[in-house]
């Protein structure tokens, strides 16, 4: 069927594509663009229409943007592309346009510049036989650093700071030796955007030249006097920083030399320079794709309790780009919590607290965040309560720890000792009838204490806007008082803490400036079906169709709260 395909091409293209001998699904041609006749060769996969097929540029003797080093050109840049499967020849005709689109970009136009840097990182790591993990330093338009590159068993590491290499190589690459060897690396920030040609083998003459011709004085000061060193043989890398269209690029050589007699660097030639692949691995760059904005890379949070929502949350904080995180908990990781926590089994396995296991899940995952698990002689939160003005040390406090007690103690501690950071709570309910996450003591709006709060008298209630009737006991056990616990899943866990985790976010960013109650519910079969009974708030809820499974309310001060009442007399 493909054979019918390519005759109909040949005539519409005016080209002439034939089988490739002893093959299925390949055929191989000659195009004519400009001045050039390249050699293509078109293959077909078993998935073909559902994929377009592959073109391959044979015997090229130039680089091309967009072609890998094996010839592949790579047609379509979105992976989401939609295809119509039901013509297959106006597949194969728009795959061919592309190529000859893609082949017909003229050397040296800007085009030909733009097109090399959006995959210029591609093209590199293919020429490069080593690859450099880099802690990109801080640098500015006139920067010369020299540093020193940690080597340890084909593993390098790039940062200002060998400890902090040492650290990652250690801990993340699991490279760890007593006599890492240290490669003298010279980091440079070029003032104007260059092109590199693509090539697997550069002379040392041109590099030095290229520096020479695209940096500041002081720059240039710094490298001649860096060329008149006198070496017999030598190692070093050198780093470019290239302006690019929307970041810097980095771009990396290795340069070796091995001479019989000692020569300045300027007079050496004979150096073999190659690619040098830039793995960036900094805060910024592997942040850069959730859009988190700078703003959260200082803030501390304080969260308490990191059981089946908090472990979640803690998680979720990290991914986001919250880089501070001290964790009290006085629990024990038990196996039967396995199938509602973040940690699974092995951990369970441990027997050690929640917060230290944390702590090691965390800094695994996550380099560059510092988890405090706050493990004292003791972990209760009621004995941290006893010093409040340490609470003043952070931008967010959350709980999850389900314990209303506590929560509504620390809220109206906060309010009594003017301590102007956010508490946000969060929990579940039973049976995956929902979950709450709350913010209070921002800068307007109610406190926890409101939620409960009789609207006429003010006295202590069950939270008003649960969705299930007061007066209800969930608990079950599995062997007595110490193995109590209220129903609900690993999912129902997730949902709150994603909803949890959503509101810190909003919060420490200053998005959400006024008190919150953001709620998620899911159907009362389960709940109803082991004979409990639903709140009239729910009732309502669910019958509202504005709702779609979330809820968001933010709150002012019910005039009866005494929590309120004493924050106003405060401000007279």
């Amino acid at each position: 069927m493909t054979e019918n395909y390519i005759e109909q091409l040949n005539r519409d293209r005016n080209v002439c594509f034939s089988p490739v001998p002893e093959t299925t699904g390949e055929y191989l041609g000659k195009v004519s663009i400009g001045t050039e006749s390249l050699e293509l060769r078109i293959s077909f996969n078993n998935h073909f229409p559902m994929e377009f097929p592959a073109f391959y540029l044979d015997n090229s003797y130039r680089f091309y943007p967009h072609v890998d080093k094996s010839g592949k050109l790579c047609l379509f840049e979105s992976s989401s592309l939609l295809i119509n499967s039901v013509d297959p020849y106006i597949i194969l005709l728009d795959a061919f346009d592309r190529a000859v689109e893609i082949l017909s970009i003229k050397p040296g136009s800007s085009q030909y510049a733009s097109e090399i840097l959006k995959e210029f990182n591609a093209y590199w790591e293919e020429r490069s036989l080593l690859q450099l993990h880099m802690v990109t330093p801080k640098y500015t338009s006139n920067t010369f650093l020299q540093l020193d590159s940690v080597y340890i068993d084909r593993k390098i590491v790039l940062s200002d700071n060998k400890e902090l290499s040492l650290s990652l190589l250690d801990n993340y690459f699991d490279k760890r030796n007593d006599k890492p060897y240290f490669i003298k690396t010279y980091f440079i920030k070029l003032n104007k955007t260059i092109s590199i040609p693509i090539k697997d083998v550069y002379s040392w003459k041109w590099l030095r030249l290229l520096i020479l011709q695209n940096t500041t004085s002081s720059q240039k000061t710094k490298f001649k006097k860096i060329l008149k060193c006198r070496q017999k043989t030598f190692r070093i890398f050198i780093i470019l920083m290239i302006p690019g269209m929307s970041s810097d690029i980095p771009v990396g050589f290795s340069i070796n030399h091995k001479g019989n007699s000692y020569k300045m660097l300027e007079k050496i030639n004979d150096s073999r320079v190659t690619p040098l692949s830039i793995q960036m691995i900094d805060y910024e760059y592997m942040t850069l794709k959730t859009g988190t904005p700078s703003i959260l890379k200082d803030k501390s949070v304080l969260l308490l309790g990191c059981g089946s929502v908090g472990g979640y949350v803690a998680a979720n904080l990290c991914q986001s780009g919250v880089r501070y995180i001290d964790i009290l908990d006085d629990d024990i990781l038990s196996v039967e919590n396995v199938h509602r926590h973040i940690l699974g089994f092995y951990d369970a396995t441990r027997e050690k607290h929640k917060a230290d296991l944390m702590r090691n899940y965390l800094e695994g995952h996550y380099p560059f965040v510092e988890i405090d698990p706050m493990n004292y002689v003791n972990r209760d939160v009621r004995e941290l309560l006893k010093t409040p003005e340490r609470l003043r040390n952070y931008d967010l406090i959350v709980s999850a720890l389900g314990e209303p007690t506590i929560n509504l103690e620390i809220n109206k501690l906060l309010i009594e000792q003017k301590i102007s950071v956010p508490f946000v709570v969060c929990f579940n309910e039973p049976y995956g009838i929902g979950g709450h996450a709350i913010a209070v003591n921002v800068t307007q709006g109610g406190c926890l204490r409101c939620l409960y709060s009789d609207i006429l008298s003010g006295e202590l209630i069950s939270f008003r806007t649960s969705f299930v009737k007061e007066g209800q006991s969930f608990s079950k056990t599995i062997s007595g008082c110490a193995g109590t616990y209220v129903e609900y899943s690993s999912l129902d866990t997730q949902q709150t803490a994603l909803l949890t985790s959503r509101l810190c976010i909003s919060v420490l960013k200053g998005e959400t400036d006024t008190s919150t109650l953001l709620s998620w519910y899911g159907n009362s079969i389960t709940l109803e079906s082991n004979g409990f009974i639903v709140s009239d708030y729910y009732k309502t809820i669910i019958s509202s169709s504005k709702y779609n499974g979330i809820v968001q309310n933010p709150f002012e001060p019910i005039e009866v709260c005494p929590v309120c009442k004493m924050k106003h007399q405060q401000s007279r």
